[in-house]
């Protein structure tokens, strides 16, 4: 199982969340980057968020594969007895069952790349941000093609829209000293942040683990 790394650089797109989660229905968040910036795990520690203050939570990842069905990312939330309701019905009894669910507290619902959600797991979302039967906290893509469900959460005022952005080279300085548990020497941390310009995932799979075991 791969180390989880540490959070660097990123208090204020969690303050921000933290204001989200503490305002009344409708609300929510979308997490807005590119490709391996971070917005996983600034997603994950949205849910962590959340349950330190008591709330129930619930995650779900889109793909490529679960985008061929329909609610192919959400089907562990869908009721069990859903056979023939058209879809008004069915977001009106899985919204219902979230509410049920999370109890008296509202649920906070991660969707990880939602721009691979078929159309009816988008309106699905759209549904219970609207109806204030979730918190969703949702990632996407820039660049990529997104459902026009999951586009109106933030065009419609239901959700807040953060961009995530590459990490400075301070902040990747420290995330990397913090991994190594070791300073980094100027040049070899020169290379790194050229080869990742910021990009967490970059520099995840990199060379970094055989630096570490040649302790620069």
């Amino acid at each position: 199982m791969p180390p989880i790394w540490p959070l660097v650089g990123r208090l204020e797109e969690l303050e921000l969340i933290e204001h989200a989660i503490g305002r009344p229905s409708p609300a929510g968040v979308v997490l807005a980057g590119e490709a391996g910036v971070g917005k996983t795990r600034l997603a994950q520690e949205a849910l962590d968020l959340a349950r330190s203050r008591g709330l129930p939570t619930a995650w779900a990842a889109a793909t490529h594969a679960s985008a061929s069905l329909p609610f192919g990312a959400l089907t562990h939330l869908l009721p069990e007895d859903v056979r023939g309701l058209g879809r008004p019905a069915l977001l009106r009894r899985v919204a219902s069952g979230l509410v049920t669910r999370a109890g008296d507290h509202r649920l906070v619902l991660g969707i990880d790349d939602a721009h691979l959600l078929d159309e009816a797991s988008a309106a699905l979302v759209h549904h219970v941000a609207a109806t204030g039967a979730a918190f969703p906290v949702v990632s996407v893509r820039t660049g990529e093609e997104t459902a026009d469900a999951i586009v109106a959460l933030w065009k419609n005022g239901l959700a807040e829209r953060i961009e995530v952005h590459p990490l400075s080279r301070d902040e990747v300085e420290s995330l990397v000293e913090s991994v190594l548990q070791a300073p980094v020497e100027g040049p070899a941390l020169h290379r790194l942040w050229e080869a990742s310009a910021g990009n967490a995932c970059s520099f995840a799979s990199s060379s970094l683990a055989g630096w570490r075991r040649t302790r620069w």
